[in-house]
């Protein structure tokens, strides 16, 4: 369902990391086939699958330090699925396959709002999945990765709205086959980043919920049980706003599991979780801690 490393062999898509990529592609593919098969099974990159086990760590660093950490982390296998920033820096998340060799090329960028949406579209055409996106004092900070020597490219949509907008917006980037994989929210509104493989056409069915802290655990689980992968999280006054997708028609359902921790509880709780086939799909942070949304 989506364009990320994160689903399952089926039609739905999920921004979990688990067993190996997309099938080994013969010579007679195309570009669009391969965007095809990756559509139909992924929710953000198409480089990590549900199942299995995970290296699933977490990295808090400071803006100068966020490029040459998030290339490390693409030498090493890891796709970044989730990155948040406060007083404490920038907290990256990234998952790999125990045993997966896959490694990536990635591109971090810091932009302005009037340049968001024309580094997004840059992004794509060099075929860069932007996994999440951060917004605060230094702008807005993109994080794209892409498999070694990928020839796919993405087109790309993002859209700014007020918070009365959100639920019809998001259906629209569902109907019209963009995976939303990154969304912020500041004093411009709710900003979406949506992505979809280069001539590829799917739609996607969508939800959004906006809940207080003590009800995100059940609407975790319920949407899980749906199928519906939640891809982005953003927290302000209106509360948690809870960003989801599955592929249009699709049977797959997954498990879930939300931690709101400290920064001293990262590193383990992610480590832990992993371990049992967890990966972070969406991340937040506020006066509660951090937020973290795991499936598998």
């Amino acid at each position: 369902m989506s364009l990320a490393n994160c689903t399952s062999n089926n039609s739905s898509d999920t921004v979990v990391a688990g067993g190996g990529g997309p099938s080994p592609q013969t010579p007679a593919d195309t570009a669009k086939q391969q965007a095809e098969r990756i559509s139909d099974s992924y929710l953000k990159l198409g480089i990590v699958k549900t199942g299995g086990v995970f290296k699933t760590t977490t990295k808090q660093v400071l803006g100068y330090e966020v490029d040459s950490t998030l290339r490390a982390f693409g030498k090493d296998g890891f796709v970044v699925t989730a990155v948040t920033s406060n007083s404490a820096g920038y907290t990256l998340f990234a998952s790999k396959p125990s045993e997966s060799t896959q490694t990536y090329t990635t591109q971090m960028q810091q932009v302005s709002g009037y340049e968001a949406a024309s580094t997004l579209k840059s992004f794509g055409q060099t075929g860069f999945v932007v996994t999440a996106v951060t917004a605060n004092s230094a702008g807005y900070t993109l994080f794209g990765m892409k498999q070694e020597n990928s020839t796919l490219t993405y087109d790309t949509r993002m859209d700014q709205v007020y918070g009365y907008d959100i639920a019809s917006i998001l259906k629209s980037f569902g109907s019209e086959g963009f995976v939303v994989t990154a969304v912020t929210s500041n004093s411009a509104g709710y900003t979406l980043f949506g992505m979809r493989p280069s001539g590829v056409t799917q739609s996607f069915a969508t939800q959004m919920k906006q809940v207080y802290g003590y009800e995100l655990d059940s609407t975790l689980t319920s949407l899980g049980r749906e199928g519906f992968v939640v891809t982005s999280v953003t927290t302000n006054s209106a509360g948690y706003t809870l960003f989801a997708m599955k592929s249009a028609n699709s049977t797959q359902t997954y498990a879930t599991q939300m931690k709101q921790v400290y920064g001293y509880e990262l590193e383990s709780t992610v480590r832990s979780l992993g371990e049992q086939g967890f990966v972070v799909a969406a991340a937040t942070t506020n006066s509660a801690g951090y937020t973290l949304f795991f499936y598998k």
